[in-house]
């Protein structure tokens, strides 16, 4: 057993600067300090995962999977924060003077680029970075879409691609 855990800790930090590079890389992904963040849970997830004796056929796409999930999650926050700040009891704090209302207004727009983003996917790009972003791994698709593995990752891999360029164009045009 405890050489099962120090494989999956060697595992873990050599993959550390793959999970950083898509952090940082990663459309609307973390910034400054919640870097740091986002890594840790990015670690906790691949070692819990690795722990779980899991096999995983595609080491940086599952590392991609689990950096979507972290910054989705993150948006997800946002969002609900936004609803909070509409009810009652968060008028009473939304009016207090801070930068809040500039950083959920920038997260707002962040997740309708992102939503207009995914829309703008060909259909089986799309289903396939959506279904990775809901939590399901690449085999679990291929499965549940009756794909190879083969076809799903390139979708997964492709559909990727084509945000980062569709990023990449907005950035560069504004």
């Amino acid at each position: 057993m405890k050489n099962v855990d120090d494989r999956n800790d060697q595992t873990v930090e050599r993959c550390e600067r793959l999970i950083r590079s898509f952090l940082l890389r990663h459309p609307g992904g973390p910034t400054g300090p919640e870097i740091e963040d986002c890594l840790q849970e990015a670690k906790i997830r691949l070692w819990r995962v690795l722990q779980d004796g899991r096999d995983i056929e595609y080491l940086a796409a599952y590392i991609r999977k689990i950096v979507d999930s972290i910054v989705m999650n993150r948006l997800e926050k946002v969002v609900r924060e936004r609803a909070f700040l509409s009810s009652v009891e968060g008028r009473g704090w939304a009016e207090a003077p801070s930068g809040r209302r500039r950083e959920n207004d920038r997260f707002r727009d962040l997740i309708d680029e992102v939503r207009g983003a995914l829309g703008s996917l060909a259909d089986a790009r799309r289903a396939v970075v959506e279904m990775s972003i809901a939590g399901l791994s690449l085999r679990e698709i291929a499965e549940t879409r009756k794909w190879s593995n083969k076809k799903t990752y390139a979708l997964y891999e492709r559909g990727i691609q084509d945000l980062r360029k569709i990023f990449r164009d907005r950035e560069g045009g504004a």
